[in-house]
């Protein structure tokens, strides 16, 4: 089968994004099949012998091309100039006999423009708008999210098929949509790792949170747990790794860790929590390594690779129960999960998994064995393979 798949950057550039990671992924697992496979962005493609080939682009948006991906080629409140690029890579895919098929995320509505060019769409459940909205927006933003949640209806009517890695979205997704196709979860794939992590060889006082200092990420909620936890255990530690993308006020501002900090956090208490930024994946995999528990404070969840990438090496998590982070924590099983936006909560939890580190070590063995059981790449590739010919066959047997 020729398969395209949509990704907001080539995987191979190294993109520090989850669907980028997810596509990386998968084009492997597929290709080990025997499948082509071409990933495809607004400006560029990649084909299955790894060549990198440019688009050529619609003239309208030439000067919108240079150095910018997809994402940011678009307004986020109206798919116009986003929907043309798809459209674009979507026929040159299908004029150069690329794609049989094209999965891609349900962002803006854009599988609407790539189905006027007559492949067929599989959309992609990472996140639906109506799920995903800031939990902070100011009128001009409202009006924003208000035009890309209707731009991703309309668009759903003329898809193919949809999966989604979380069932907890596709039911939502399906409520909301009134889908009438061929759907079907299918979790993202983890490769195994080839590192476990060791009680022994942790720090017992170190906590790491992985992720975007933001709303969405509920980097709020880590610090504010923090604080909670640390008067009961003033040992621990926190490190935090992502961008400081800031927590967005209302009017707009943002507030930095750095301010958030200082405003939150007892002086006492304010050296005992670092932001160390971006850093590779080399040195994430160490950071999870040397931690003892990784906290996961998201007000927003799909599948998130923060939780699934820690799994893989047995390491024990405390999550906020949103979406698919409910989906491969059991609470007191394999890992603790708590309510959305309850510091209180999430520190309670934190103290009882860093309390006995016998038992955390059992919570990590229990979400690895979990993560070997569902989310091996091979056995992804083979149920997304054969839900694209599902959906084929009924998209052919409707005529279309």
């Amino acid at each position: 089968m020729r398969i395209a798949l949509l990704s907001p950057d080539l995987p191979s550039r190294g993109a520090a994004n989850g669907i980028a990671t997810y596509v990386g992924v998968m084009r492997e697992a597929l290709l080990q099949l025997g499948h082509e496979v071409t990933v495809f962005t607004g400006h560029e493609y990649q084909t299955s012998d790894g060549s990198i080939r440019d688009l050529p682009p619609p003239p309208i948006a030439k000067r919108l091309l240079e150095g910018l991906a997809v994402r940011l080629a678009a307004d986020p409140g109206d798919g116009g100039v986003g929907a043309g690029l798809m459209r674009n890579a979507a026929a040159v895919l299908r004029r150069t006999g690329l794609a049989d098929i094209v999965e891609m995320e349900e962002s803006f509505g854009w599988s609407a423009a790539v189905r006027e060019t007559g492949v067929p769409v599989v959309i992609r459940l990472h996140g639906p708008h109506f799920l995903s909205r800031e939990p902070i927006e100011n009128a001009e933003q409202q009006r924003k999210s208000n035009r890309r949640c209707a731009l991703e209806i309309d668009a759903a009517r003329v898809i193919t098929a949809a999966t989604s890695p979380s069932q907890r979205i596709l039911d939502a997704t399906a409520r909301r949509w009134d889908l009438r196709v061929p759907t079907e979860t299918i979790f993202n794939p983890m490769p195994a790792a080839s590192v476990r992590w060791s009680s022994a060889a942790s720090n017992p006082n170190e906590l790491l949170c992985i992720g975007r200092f933001d709303l969405r990420k509920g980097a709020d909620v880590v610090v504010d747990a923090f604080v909670r936890a640390v008067r009961e255990r003033p040992e621990l530690r926190l490190k935090m790794v992502g961008p400081d993308n800031g927590l967005r006020r209302i009017d707009g501002s943002l507030v930095r860790f750095a301010e958030y900090v200082a405003a939150k956090v007892p002086p006492a208490d304010q050296d005992k929590i670092v932001h160390v930024g971006l850093r590779s994946p080399a040195d994430v995999a160490q950071l999870r390594l040397s931690a003892s528990c990784v906290i996961v404070g998201s007000r927003f969840e799909c599948f998130p690779y923060a939780i699934a990438e820690a799994a893989s090496i047995g390491m024990p998590i405390v999550a906020t129960d949103v979406f698919g982070s409910g989906e491969i924590i059991t609470d007191g099983v394999n890992g603790r999960l708590v309510p959305t936006e309850d510091p209180e909560a999430l520190a309670e939890a934190v103290l009882w998994m860093m309390g006995d580190r016998e038992r955390a070590a059992r919570m990590g063995s229990a979400v690895r064995e979990w993560a070997e059981r569902h989310l091996d790449p091979r056995t992804i590739a083979e149920q997304t393979v054969a839900f694209y010919r599902r959906a084929l066959n009924e998209y052919s047997g409707l005529g279309a």
